[in-house]
Parts: C-alpha cells; sequence; structure tokens
C-alpha cells in the first residue's frame, strides 16, 4: 500500500490492516517483504511484536516494526487499495551479494564519496 500501512489477508476471508510503528522506506517502492514468525509459544502468530524486512532488489531492505493488527472487511480493504485487488505470493529472498562480486558501476556508486556542501 504505503510506507506506512500494510494489509495481510488470513484464511477464510479475514483481512488485518496494520499501521507500522514508522514509515518504512522503501516498502511501497518495492511492494515485497518477508517476516519471520517468532515460534516457542503456544500457538506462533505474527503479532505487534514482530518486524518486516523489505525485499530490495539487491537483496534485503530496511527492518520494520509492526504496529497493531486492526481486523477490517475485505470491502474496507479494497477502499484501502483504492479498488485494486492484491495477491501476495511467496518469493526467494535474493542471497546478498558481496562487494567484490557486484557490478562496476555499482561499486563506483557505493564507493564514492559523499557530497558535500559547501559553507554559505
Amino acid at each position: 500500500m504505503d510506507d506506512g500501512t500494510v494489509l495481510f489477508y488470513h484464511g477464510r476471508g479475514r483481512v488485518y490492516v496494520n499501521r507500522l510503528e514508522r514509515q518504512c522506506v522503501g516498502l511501497a517502492r518495492e511492494n515485497k517483504f518477508t517476516y519471520r514468525v517468532q515460534t516457542g509459544a503456544r500457538h506462533s502468530r505474527l503479532c505487534a511484536t514482530d518486524t518486516i524486512t523489505v525485499i530490495e532488489r539487491t537483496g534485503r531492505g530496511l527492518n520494520c516494526d509492526l504496529g497493531m493488527f486492526e481486523p477490517i472487511s475485505r470491502e474496507q480493504a479494497d477502499i484501502l487499495l483504492g479498488g485494486h485487488a492484491v495477491t501476495s505470493v511467496p518469493v526467494e529472498v535474493p542471497p546478498e551479494v558481496p562487494p567484490e562480486q557486484r557490478a562496476p558501476e555499482a561499486r563506483a556508486f557505493e564507493e564514492a564519496p559523499a557530497p558535500t556542501v559547501a559553507p554559505p
């Protein structure tokens, strides 16, 4: 949806909206994330204390804290999405590429000095 809101579709037509604790830069642009459910509890489930990780084209992106889960109807979800349905599908997280194996132009960008601003 955007950098601060995620919809989770659960079985039997249940939908939950989660408004993240903070804006998750890159989430809307990439439109993909992963998460790991904490185990050890009686029932393993995603909750407000968990995080999501944005999946960038080059690997893993930012980790972002989830907020509270609020149940909503499918109709409300459609309104939030502007009437567009979204289907989530599992994706494989690309492995982290070591710097020495990255394309030369990517290495040049990463190694370039930060721009400086001259005082007025």
